[in-house]
């Protein structure tokens, strides 16, 4: 028990990072860490915008699909639906493919698959080629809503439970918090090196390496040239970071000779190696929540078809102890031979690029968004009135402000802590307006509304001079490539780079519509804080 206990301590002590916390984000375990742009205002009245800058290391990780900007699909007529979903996520120019085959980008071709045994696969078959998933499935037979579709045993599916049946729980249980990506990277290294002694052996060599990969976080720098100061890129970029980070912080421990012998071997634990177990989870992983706090890992699951439209029905799942099988139900009817695919439409098209390297066609914009923060002077005399008053809200000074695609108004979180933080020491007493509004648009004074507007506009306008692209030229060439494609799912990396360039800067553009509009609305306003000016 001592020996168990001194193991702990030594595995709890190396993963925390120097400030003592774990690096994860509260909502989002599954999908990793960016730091959103960021913005310093210089001057207590915000009448200028001196200079930009990314996220400090103790902004939080940002993982999860509503923090990143985001883009959504036009709706299709019920009309269309089949034809959507036999066309919606296949590789154009392939052939259906054999049973068990899975190919890959790198045009490798691994072993069989395990997991398409007749006995639980009964009406699904493999038969199409996703774009950034991998293999797709099609039905063997018309299947109605309601009714099975498919089930896994679950000895082939790898979860955090199954996690913790490995040498790795020592880790997990004295670090509870570490996220549940990290906690299915690491399993799968070590069943991969488990080898023949690990029931998930032929699974894992079915499983891509590097090169066949398709997030963002495996792209060449040619990849991103023209895209540099793009938000995909900055996001990549720091989930690039946070990989190397969360490697730095394990490999003492999960080298250590305090478990004899190590969990890993400094040969296996490598930063390839790490980062190709990520790239599997973010990629493979099947959330089933919205939340992506409960994945697993399982054949089918793993590269079936993405539904990316917003009117995708909701994905059904069902745990069923009886017979020792993850079920997955159908949620419409199905004619054989339609493609099957599950319910993606909650994940923002920058997440999608991160993760798969797809972006949506069009967007939809209650998932789309692009985060932004707003700094003031450290100099500001007021700044700790401030900071209490944010913190009686829940809300920092360091806070992200969420810009929304095609969105009526601004954030109303946003706006509380935005002029929150513009305030005057005249107006730090009409906080209150602020926090419990008496009218949809709490306005304290002309001075904060036009301090405001500006912080906000100097903002999205400054972000769009870094772009060495206009909008206009975008748009042509992402048709002009389109074309090329005749209507089927593109395959070309840049045709999915642009969709996300565009949809982030017809955010910034929109949000300047949405300021400039508020500004002009105080012309015709019947308030009494505009009024006495």
């Amino acid at each position: 028990m001592l020996l168990r206990r001194l193991v702990c301590c030594v595995l709890a002590a190396h993963v925390l990072p120097r400030n003592g916390r774990m690096m994860r984000h509260a909502n989002d375990q599954l999908d990793a860490v960016v730091p959103p742009f960021q913005m310093m205002i210089t001057r207590a009245d915000a009448s200028e915008v001196l200079a930009t800058r990314f996220a400090s290391e103790e902004a939080p990780l940002y993982p999860e699909y509503d923090e990143n900007y985001d883009v959504e699909l036009d709706l299709d007529l019920p009309s269309k639906r089949k034809l959507h979903r036999q066309r919606g996520s296949r590789h154009l120019d392939s052939d259906p493919i054999e049973i068990g085959i899975t190919p890959t980008l790198d045009g490798e071709t691994p072993p069989r698959r395990p997991g398409m045994t007749q006995d639980w696969s009964q009406k699904v078959k493999p038969a199409t080629f996703n774009y950034g998933r991998g293999v797709g499935y099609v039905t063997t037979q018309a299947v109605e809503s309601g009714d099975v579709l498919f089930s896994i045993p679950f000895t082939e599916i790898m979860t955090t439970e199954t996690a913790h049946q490995g040498r790795i729980k020592v880790l997990l249980d004295a670090n509870p918090t570490l996220p549940s990506s990290i906690a299915l990277a690491l399993h799968l290294l070590e069943e991969k090196f488990r080898g023949e002694a690990s029931r998930f052996e032929h699974y894992i060599e079915s499983l891509p390496s590097i090169a066949g990969l398709n997030g963002t976080i495996f792209y060449s720098d040619k990849d991103f040239e023209g895209f540099e100061a793009s938000h995909l890129y900055r996001v990549t970029q720091g989930r690039r970071q946070a990989i190397k980070n969360f490697y730095e912080a394990l490999l003492g421990p999960v080298t250590s000779t305090a478990v004899d012998p190590p969990l890993f071997t400094s040969d296996q634990f490598t930063l390839d190696n790490f980062r190709w177990a990520m790239g599997i989870v973010w990629s493979r992983a099947f959330p089933l929540s919205k939340s992506d706090e409960d994945a697993v890992i399982a054949p089918v699951l793993d590269t079936i078809g993405a539904c990316v439209e917003a009117d995708c029905p909701e994905t059904r799942l069902e745990w069923d102890t009886r017979s020792q099988r993850l079920v997955v139900f159908a949620t419409e009817d199905y004619a054989a031979d339609d493609e099957v695919r599950l319910d993606f439409s909650y994940k923002s098209s920058a997440l999608m690029m991160l993760n798969h390297g797809f972006s949506r066609p069009a967007p939809w914009s209650q998932v789309e968004t692009f985060d932004m923060s707003i700094f003031l002077d450290p100099n500001d005399t007021l700044i700790s009135i401030k900071s209490h008053l944010l913190q009686t809200q829940n809300l920092t000074m360091n806070g992200t402000y969420i810009l929304r695609y095609n969105s009526n108004s601004l954030d109303a979180e946003m706006m509380k802590s935005l002029k929150t933080k513009l305030l005057s020491a005249a107006e730090l007493d009409k906080h209150r307006e602020l926090f419990e509004p008496t009218s949809d648009r709490p306005i304290l004074s002309l001075r904060n509304e036009f301090v405001f507007t500006r912080a906000v506009l100097l903002s999205c306008r400054n972000l769009l001079k870094q772009y060495p692209t206009r909008l206009e030229d975008d748009r042509q060439q992402l048709t002009a490539l389109e074309n090329q494609f005749g209507g089927r799912v593109p395959t070309d990396r840049r045709i999915h780079m642009l969709r996300s360039l565009v949809i982030e800067k017809e955010i910034l553009q929109h949000t300047e519509q949405l300021v400039l509009k508020q500004w002009q609305d105080l012309l015709t306003l019947d308030n009494p804080n505009v009024l006495g000016v």
